[in-house]
Formats: C-alpha cells, structure tokens, sequence
C-alpha cells in the first residue's frame, strides 16, 4: 500500500472519502467484515486505486 501505512487517522480518513474506500466500506459492510482482513483491505485498496488513488 505504499505510503498509506504512514498516513494519520484522519489523512486515511480524507484519503477513503476521496477515493471512494469509505462509501464502498458503508456500503458493502455486512460482506466485508466477514471476510479475511487482507483480502477486506485488499478490495477496498483496489476501490480506491480505481478512482485515482496512489499504488
């Protein structure tokens, strides 16, 4: 992930709602947190990836 390991809280905030992570976290939640937290991560990464975030 590149440099989001060092991002603050609220930076990572700002970064998901940028990016589209925090809307595809709200509303794919009940699925996500079932799931492994790599592979979780994992697609919300892609999310934001997707829509102009950083690799």
């Amino acid at each position: 992930m590149g440099n989001l390991n060092k991002m603050n809280i609220q930076d990572a905030y700002f970064y998901l709602k940028k990016y589209g992570g925090w809307e595809f976290l709200n509303k794919h939640w009940w699925a996500l947190h079932t799931d492994n937290l790599p592979y979780t991560l994992h697609s919300i990464y892609e999310i934001c990836y997707k829509n102009g975030g950083q690799r």
